[in-house]
């Protein structure tokens, strides 16, 4: 089932603490469109940045090579100060709002090169 955080709050965090866990890794909370996805930027233009203003470049890499083939999402255009804003407000509030004390990066290679490892 998809749950929610207060469900996971009242009834799976005691659960862990229970088992004597000091540490808690959580993947694929953000609500997307694409149920497989883990958080990458979402392809569809209804509930997420992907052609926000009208342009398919305002926060990701324009044509080609701003669509990731395999995860079917877009890819943000890391050299936007626009972008690097964006990220680094989005990651302040998951700190402030859940008091959250570390990420973890995943698909690092696809933010690295521009064929995203896939060879």
């Amino acid at each position: 089932m998809i749950n929610t955080y207060a469900n996971f709050r009242d009834d799976v965090l005691p659960r862990i603490k229970r088992l004597g866990y000091n540490a808690v890794q959580i993947m694929a909370i953000q609500e997307h469109s694409y149920y497989a996805s883990f958080g990458h930027a979402s392809n569809n233009v209804l509930d997420g940045l992907n052609m926000f203003d009208g342009t398919d470049g305002h926060y990701f890499h324009t044509g080609s090579r701003g669509h990731h083939s395999v995860w079917d999402s877009r890819l943000f255009n890391y050299g936007s100060w626009e972008v690097l804003r964006y990220l680094l407000s989005n990651a302040r509030w998951w700190l402030e709002e859940y008091k959250f004390d570390g990420y973890r990066f995943d698909g690092v290679t696809s933010m690295m090169y521009i064929h995203h490892g896939l060879q």
